[in-house]
């Protein structure tokens, strides 16, 4: 696994030059997720996205959010301990400490701090906020405490106080447990991490469970049209233009079909889950949907992690491994015609919305998939 100079130079004896020692630092860079979101959540030792900074201040918390926490929260604004800051690309989230007489709380303050477009980001932040008013109430004693739980709310200033969930962010797992070097000893552990979250995922579904929705034919190929325009930016149109064919007419097939329908994470991937011994967190609900075809969210997931093989720094086996335990965890037949679809959009997805779009290896790991998972009429 070393660098071709660095294995020429053990060979000789010798020490290699400057730049080949320094491989095993790029390839630590290389090992980072295939997508990279705008918004960490709750990751805040992830510090991939944005730059840490400790000390934030107390004059930093807007007025109106600092009103409703010790109006509405009896939270005493001087009491607060500052911890630390994480940036994200729009998204600010500060991390303070409150004694209490239960011992020491966490509390949590997002704030939008960089939108072209100041209304949507309100409207995700008002999302985001009673999505998990609702779901606080809605989630059985099994699901408590696994998702943030809001206590203050700032619309106008863009600006959300919450709970902070324990746990280490299932990107950093998957970099630590299922890379090439350590996926044969780790990868065991990744796997059970899946069979976790899959569960958490399934038991999230079935406390938000709704009617059955008909498969949206039309608006499932505008998705997948639309993402590989994003990808055929930066790719030649030829190569994956048989993907969106195969695609529009796998989903003809099911035109009218009714699909399991839930809430509606609308961002389920590994950067918002964090793990925490047997417990399982999730974060980010700014995307969220009351009712959406339940196959979206473990669609994503899986198409997250197939694409990470794209990836020289990851072990497919062990991926494989992992894919194999979300399934386990979730319960679903893989098999199912629109499963699969919903998998290879989720694959799409990620593809676009990674600044790797471009490389060549991730153009073929598509075309692989979509042999794999379109299913053929």
């Amino acid at each position: 696994w070393l660098p071709s100079e660095s294995r020429r130079c053990a060979d000789r004896g010798r020490r290699p030059p400057a730049a080949a020692r320094s491989a095993p630092g790029r390839r630590k860079a290389a090992a980072q997720p295939a997508a990279e979101p705008g918004y960490v959540g709750h990751s805040l030792t992830d510090s991939r996205n944005g730059a840490e900074a400790v000390h934030p201040t107390v004059d930093a918390i807007p007025d109106e959010l600092r009103r409703e926490l010790a109006t509405r929260a009896g939270i005493d604004i001087a009491a607060l301990r500052p911890v630390r800051v994480i940036a994200a690309s729009h998204s600010e989230l500060a991390e303070w400490a409150l004694p209490s007489a239960e011992g020491p709380a966490t509390l949590l303050i997002k704030r939008v701090v960089r939108t072209r477009d100041p209304e949507k980001a309100r409207a995700r932040l008002i999302r985001e906020h009673d999505a998990l008013r609702a779901l606080a109430q809605r989630l059985g004693p099994e699901l408590a405490g696994t998702i943030p739980t809001i206590i203050a709310a700032a619309p106008g200033e863009l600006a959300l106080a919450m709970s902070r969930l324990p746990g280490t962010p299932l990107s950093r797992i998957l970099r630590r447990d299922a890379n090439r070097l350590t996926g044969w000893i780790r990868g065991a552990r990744a796997r059970t991490a899946m069979v976790q979250v899959g569960t958490w995922l399934a038991r999230f579904q079935a406390a938000t469970r709704t009617e059955p929705v008909p498969h949206d034919h039309e608006a499932f190929v505008a998705a997948v049209a639309h993402q590989l325009d994003r990808i055929t930016a930066v790719h030649p149109r030829d190569s994956l233009q048989p993907l969106l064919h195969a695609a529009t007419e796998a989903s003809r097939a099911l035109v009218g079909s009714p699909l399991p329908a839930a809430g509606r994470h609308g961002d389920f991937l590994p950067q918002n889950v964090l793990v925490d011994g047997r417990r399982i967190g999730v974060v980010d609900f700014e995307n969220y949907e009351s009712r959406g075809v339940a196959f979206d969210d473990p669609g994503a997931f899986l198409g997250y992690l197939a694409m990470l093989e794209a990836r020289r720094a990851y072990s497919p086996r062990a991926l494989r491994k992992a894919r194999e335990g979300f399934l386990q965890g979730y319960g679903v037949d893989p098999d199912l015609p629109a499963f699969r679809l919903y998998a290879f959009l989720g694959a799409l997805t990620v593809t676009a919305d990674s600044p790797r779009r471009g490389d060549p290896g991730m153009r073929r790991r598509l075309v692989e998939l979509g042999r794999e998972w379109i299913p053929r009429p």
